[in-house]
């Protein structure tokens, strides 16, 4: 494995957001358009930063300054924290199945701290719906008329009891 986790910075996090121009990163900011309303990468960036209990980026060993990820997690409420995540193209494309091993021990990790996880998508991204189950996250629920166009969302979850 030839990536590793750091804490995640702000500038980390916009140059993530920022990159965000390829087919799968279009999809992705159009899904954080309808799930967190009108803002700009900055003001999502910034947004994540200052709201997120942890964050985290992965790059590589060879480049440890350069995000290829960012993800963090946002406390809801005492023990309940909801989970987000953007990468680019070369992090799915080069180091996908590292991304997924970090990304659920992330979450296994987390539970530490938490005794629920949460994380929202589309309802109609059934690919993104495979990958949370791969990473140890089960839907609970349709959240009908959820995102900011009335489109449905879902909700996926990890409890310490799943664990």
């Amino acid at each position: 494995m030839n990536t590793v986790l750091r804490v995640a910075n702000l500038l980390d996090i916009l140059a993530v957001l920022q990159q965000q121009d390829t087919p799968r990163g279009v999809e992705e900011m159009a899904q954080a358009q309808l799930l967190l309303g009108g803002m700009t990468p900055d003001q999502m960036a910034a947004m994540l930063f200052q709201q997120s209990s942890f964050t985290y980026t992965m790059t590589t060993e060879a480049e440890p300054a350069r995000a290829l990820a960012v993800a963090g997690f946002v406390r809801q409420r005492p023990g309940v924290y909801r989970t987000w995540m953007f990468a680019l193209d070369k992090a799915w494309t080069t180091h996908g199945p590292e991304m997924t091993e970090h990304t659920a021990k992330a979450l296994r990790d987390m539970l530490e701290n938490a005794h629920r996880l949460e994380a929202v998508c589309l309802n109609s991204r059934e690919r993104v719906h495979r990958w949370y189950n791969r990473i140890g996250l089960q839907k609970e629920s349709t959240l009908t008329r959820y995102c900011s166009d009335g489109t449905d969302a879902a909700l996926f979850v990890l409890t310490r009891s799943d664990h």
